[in-house]
C-alpha cells in the first residue's frame, strides 16, 4: 500500500511542514503503509530536498515508535474479526517471541503477506512464489524479500527448500530459528494455515 495524498503540500512554498502534515505522515506509518510518496512537493515545489528529508525523518521516528510499542507485544492494528488479520498478528508476535531470523511464507495468496508486512515484524519476510507478477508487486511491500521457487504440490517442501538455499547463499546464518507459514487447500474446499518453527538442525538437513 502506497500513501500519496500531497502529504507535505504546504512545503511547495514553505521550508517546513505544518503540524497536521507531520501527524498525517506519522499516522500513515502507524497504519502500516508500505511507502509514502511526494508529488507536487518535489515536482514543482521550492524545497524538494527539504521535503524528502522531512518525510524521511518523520517516517523513521514513527517506525522507531512502533518498535518500542512492539516490545510489549501489545501493538495491534485491530481488525480482529478478520481471520487473516488474526493470523498475521500471531505471526508477528511469534517471530518476536522466538527471535526468528526470518519469516518464510508463500507469496500466494498475496493478501496474507501484505497483512504480515503491516504488522512490522522484526524478522525479514521471505515471500516465495513462482509467479513473476506477484514477485514484482511484492517488491514495494515493507520488509518483504521476494524469492522465486519452482512450483510444487507441497508448500512445506517448497519453504524448506528455500530455507536451505538461503543458508547456502549465506542470506541466513543457519544458527537461528525460522518461522514457516504455509496455506493448504483441504479436500473439503476449506483452506488451513500452518505455522512451524524450524530449528537449525532441521534446516541443515533441508539444505
Amino acid at each position: 500500500m502506497i500513501t500519496a495524498t500531497q502529504m507535505l503540500e504546504s512545503m511547495v512554498n514553505n521550508p517546513s511542514p505544518t503540524r497536521a502534515e507531520v501527524t498525517d505522515v506519522a499516522n500513515a506509518i502507524f497504519d502500516g503503509t508500505d511507502a509514502v510518496m511526494l508529488s507536487e512537493e518535489t515536482a514543482v515545489g521550492k524545497f524538494p530536498v527539504e521535503c524528502v528529508r522531512t518525510l524521511d525523518n518523520v517516517s523513521l521516528l514513527a517506525e522507531e515508535r512502533m518498535r518500542s510499542i512492539k516490545k510489549s507485544i501489545k501493538f495491534d492494528l485491530g481488525f480482529d474479526n478478520d481471520v487473516a488479520e488474526v493470523i498475521s498478528s500471531a505471526v508477528a508476535t511469534i517471530s518476536i517471541r522466538i527471535r526468528a531470523e526470518a519469516i518464510v511464507t508463500k507469496l500466494d495468496p498475496f493478501d496474507m503477506v501484505s497483512k504480515i508486512s503491516r504488522r512490522r515484524p522484526n524478522a525479514p519476510i521471505v515471500a516465495v512464489s513462482d509467479e513473476e507478477s506477484s514477485i514484482r508487486r511484492s517488491k514495494i511491500m515493507w520488509g518483504v524479500y521476494p524469492f522465486r521457487a519452482i512450483k510444487s504440490n507441497s508448500a512445506q517442501n517448497i519453504l524448506r527448500s528455500v530455507v536451505g538455499k538461503l543458508i547456502q547463499e549465506k542470506l541466513l546464518s543457519g544458527k537461528e530459528k525460522v518461522l514457516l507459514i504455509s496455506e493448504t487447500q483441504e479436500s473439503s474446499g476449506r483452506s488451513s494455515v500452518a505455522l512451524q518453527v524450524v530449528q537449525s538442525a532441521m534446516r541443515r538437513s533441508a539444505a
